[in-house]
């Protein structure tokens, strides 16, 4: 006799969260790339495997654009053929005005999460007097 175990919450919240990262097309329970993009902190952004623009945060556009194609930077191509190769791409770039370390993984066949790490720190105020 096989006796069926009925998964934890937790275990049903990962595994909507792979559903949508397997096929980002499909939405499972309202889940949407926009609202993942959106729970990242740093700037992020789903990239096609032909390095468009699909889904950006709100940090990503403050600091690129918006536009449908990635900012031009050194290193950015061979951190996406990484990522399609299932490895982490990471790569150094100068970005708004600072250094920031890109990386770029794999979200399924077609696409690419794209993120920037390193954002520079808010000023310090200056001590009250």
């Amino acid at each position: 006799m096989t006796e069926t175990i009925a998964p934890k919450p937790a275990a049903r919240g990962a595994r909507k969260l792979f559903e949508l990262l397997r096929a980002p097309e499909s939405e499972p329970d309202g889940l949407s790339m926009a609202a993942l993009l959106s729970a990242l902190p740093e700037p992020a952004a789903a990239l096609s495997v032909e390095g468009r623009v699909v889904e950006a945060n709100g940090p990503w556009r403050a600091l690129v654009g918006k536009s449908a194609r990635p900012p031009a930077v050194p290193g950015l191509y061979t951190a996406m053929v990484a990522a399609r190769k299932g490895q982490t791409g990471e790569v150094r770039v100068a970005l708004g005005g600072a250094e920031r370390t890109l990386r770029a993984t794999s979200l399924g066949e077609r696409l690419l999460l794209v993120r920037l790490a390193d954002a520079p720190a808010e000023p310090a105020a200056p001590p009250a007097a």
